[in-house]
Protein backbone atom coordinates (compact mmCIF):
# COMPACT_ATOMS: atom_id res chain seq x y z
CA UNK A 1 0.00 0.00 0.00
CA UNK A 2 2.48 2.12 0.44
CA UNK A 3 4.19 2.20 -2.82
CA UNK A 4 0.69 2.89 -4.04
CA UNK A 5 0.91 6.02 -2.45
CA UNK A 6 3.50 6.64 -3.57
CA UNK A 7 3.42 6.60 -6.88
CA UNK A 8 -0.54 8.13 -6.59
CA UNK A 9 1.63 11.44 -4.87
CA UNK A 10 4.35 11.24 -7.22
CA UNK A 11 1.63 11.66 -10.17
CA UNK A 12 -0.13 14.28 -8.00
CA UNK A 13 3.24 16.67 -7.95
CA UNK A 14 4.17 15.95 -11.10
CA UNK A 15 0.41 17.02 -12.82
CA UNK A 16 0.74 19.85 -9.96
CA UNK A 17 4.48 21.30 -11.48
CA UNK A 18 2.59 21.11 -15.17
CA UNK A 19 0.13 23.13 -14.29
CA UNK A 20 2.29 25.21 -12.11
CA UNK A 21 4.42 25.90 -15.41
CA UNK A 22 2.09 26.28 -17.72
CA UNK A 23 0.20 29.27 -15.47
CA UNK A 24 3.97 30.39 -14.99
CA UNK A 25 3.89 30.80 -19.42
CA UNK A 26 0.74 33.41 -19.53
CA UNK A 27 0.05 36.32 -17.64
CA UNK A 28 -3.21 38.18 -16.76
CA UNK A 29 -2.79 41.57 -18.49
CA UNK A 30 -5.73 43.11 -17.30
CA UNK A 31 -4.95 46.28 -15.59
CA UNK A 32 -1.97 47.42 -17.19
CA UNK A 33 -2.11 50.68 -18.67
CA UNK A 34 0.06 51.06 -21.91
CA UNK A 35 1.99 54.02 -23.20
CA UNK A 36 1.54 53.05 -27.06
CA UNK A 37 4.33 51.49 -29.11
CA UNK A 38 7.34 53.74 -28.36
CA UNK A 39 9.34 54.43 -24.95
CA UNK A 40 11.50 57.54 -25.69
CA UNK A 41 14.84 58.99 -24.08
CA UNK A 42 14.55 59.67 -20.40
CA UNK A 43 11.06 57.89 -20.08
CA UNK A 44 10.03 55.60 -17.45
CA UNK A 45 7.42 52.50 -17.16
CA UNK A 46 6.22 52.38 -13.46
CA UNK A 47 4.62 49.27 -12.12
CA UNK A 48 1.60 47.91 -14.52
CA UNK A 49 2.51 49.87 -17.38
CA UNK A 50 3.59 49.16 -20.53
CA UNK A 51 4.06 49.63 -24.13
CA UNK A 52 1.63 47.82 -27.02
CA UNK A 53 2.36 47.11 -30.46
CA UNK A 54 0.13 48.87 -32.88
CA UNK A 55 -1.37 45.63 -33.75
CA UNK A 56 -2.00 45.50 -30.42
CA UNK A 57 -0.77 41.39 -30.74
CA UNK A 58 2.45 42.43 -28.36
CA UNK A 59 2.74 43.94 -24.60
CA UNK A 60 5.84 44.74 -23.05
CA UNK A 61 5.15 44.91 -19.25
CA UNK A 62 6.73 46.07 -15.78
CA UNK A 63 4.89 43.78 -13.55
CA UNK A 64 4.39 43.93 -10.23
CA UNK A 65 6.71 40.62 -9.09
CA UNK A 66 9.58 43.57 -10.81
CA UNK A 67 10.35 41.53 -13.94
CA UNK A 68 10.01 43.32 -17.22
CA UNK A 69 8.57 40.72 -19.63
CA UNK A 70 7.13 40.16 -23.65
CA UNK A 71 3.94 38.52 -24.40
CA UNK A 72 2.09 37.91 -27.04
CA UNK A 73 -1.35 38.32 -26.62
CA UNK A 74 -3.95 35.27 -26.58
CA UNK A 75 -7.53 35.40 -27.38
CA UNK A 76 -8.29 34.64 -23.17
CA UNK A 77 -7.29 38.82 -23.10
CA UNK A 78 -4.11 37.58 -21.74
CA UNK A 79 -0.21 37.13 -22.53
CA UNK A 80 1.62 34.11 -24.01
CA UNK A 81 5.13 34.43 -22.01
CA UNK A 82 7.72 34.78 -24.86
CA UNK A 83 10.88 36.84 -22.92
CA UNK A 84 11.44 38.39 -19.47
CA UNK A 85 14.76 40.47 -17.77
CA UNK A 86 14.46 38.21 -14.62
CA UNK A 87 14.56 40.65 -12.00
CA UNK A 88 11.86 39.56 -9.82
CA UNK A 89 12.84 39.07 -6.02
CA UNK A 90 11.28 38.97 -2.26
CA UNK A 91 14.33 41.23 -1.64
CA UNK A 92 13.35 44.65 -2.58
CA UNK A 93 17.25 45.28 -3.37
CA UNK A 94 16.97 42.60 -6.19
CA UNK A 95 13.32 43.38 -7.21
CA UNK A 96 12.53 45.68 -10.19
CA UNK A 97 10.23 48.72 -9.75
CA UNK A 98 10.40 50.39 -12.90
CA UNK A 99 11.76 50.70 -16.53
CA UNK A 100 13.37 53.43 -17.83
CA UNK A 101 15.30 54.21 -21.45
CA UNK A 102 17.69 56.29 -20.25
CA UNK A 103 19.47 59.41 -21.15
CA UNK A 104 22.93 57.43 -21.49
CA UNK A 105 21.11 54.91 -24.33
CA UNK A 106 20.42 52.21 -22.54
CA UNK A 107 17.27 50.76 -21.22
CA UNK A 108 17.60 49.61 -17.81
CA UNK A 109 15.37 47.72 -15.01
CA UNK A 110 16.03 49.98 -11.59
CA UNK A 111 15.14 48.31 -7.82
CA UNK A 112 13.18 50.70 -5.32
CA UNK A 113 16.54 53.13 -4.73
CA UNK A 114 17.10 53.48 -8.25
CA UNK A 115 19.78 51.31 -8.39
CA UNK A 116 20.00 49.02 -12.23
CA UNK A 117 19.34 45.58 -11.78
CA UNK A 118 19.33 44.65 -15.74
CA UNK A 119 20.62 46.47 -18.51
CA UNK A 120 20.53 46.62 -22.65
CA UNK A 121 24.33 47.81 -22.14
CA UNK A 122 23.65 50.51 -25.35
CA UNK A 123 25.27 53.88 -23.66
CA UNK A 124 28.82 54.69 -24.67
CA UNK A 125 29.56 56.17 -27.85
CA UNK A 126 27.25 57.72 -30.14
CA UNK A 127 27.14 55.30 -33.20
CA UNK A 128 25.82 52.16 -30.66
CA UNK A 129 24.25 54.82 -28.21
CA UNK A 130 20.25 54.20 -27.78
CA UNK A 131 17.69 56.57 -28.11
CA UNK A 132 14.37 55.10 -27.95
CA UNK A 133 12.77 51.55 -27.72
CA UNK A 134 9.66 50.29 -30.37
CA UNK A 135 7.44 47.44 -29.65
CA UNK A 136 7.06 46.48 -33.26
CA UNK A 137 4.12 44.70 -35.04
CA UNK A 138 6.30 41.16 -35.36
CA UNK A 139 6.76 41.10 -31.37
CA UNK A 140 10.87 42.55 -31.69
CA UNK A 141 11.21 45.06 -29.17
CA UNK A 142 14.31 46.80 -30.51
CA UNK A 143 15.86 49.91 -29.50
CA UNK A 144 17.22 52.31 -32.08
CA UNK A 145 20.21 54.32 -32.24
CA UNK A 146 20.64 58.28 -32.37
CA UNK A 147 20.16 58.64 -36.03
CA UNK A 148 16.83 57.32 -35.71
CA UNK A 149 16.73 54.22 -37.98
CA UNK A 150 19.78 52.02 -36.66
CA UNK A 151 18.96 48.92 -34.58
CA UNK A 152 21.02 48.29 -31.86
CA UNK A 153 19.39 46.07 -29.55
CA UNK A 154 16.77 43.32 -29.67
CA UNK A 155 15.07 42.68 -26.20
CA UNK A 156 14.91 38.85 -27.02
CA UNK A 157 18.38 38.15 -28.60
CA UNK A 158 19.75 40.47 -26.31
CA UNK A 159 22.06 42.01 -29.16
CA UNK A 160 21.66 42.23 -32.64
Amino acid sequence: MNKKLGQILAVAIVSLVGVLSANAQQMNLSGFVYAGDTLGESKTLKVKTGLKSKNGQFVAVMQEDGNFCLYKMNDKGGGDFIHCTMTNSDDVSKKGNGAWMSNDGSFKINNSKQVALWTSNTGGDNSKKGKFMVLQDDGSLIIYGRDNKSKIYDFKKGRM
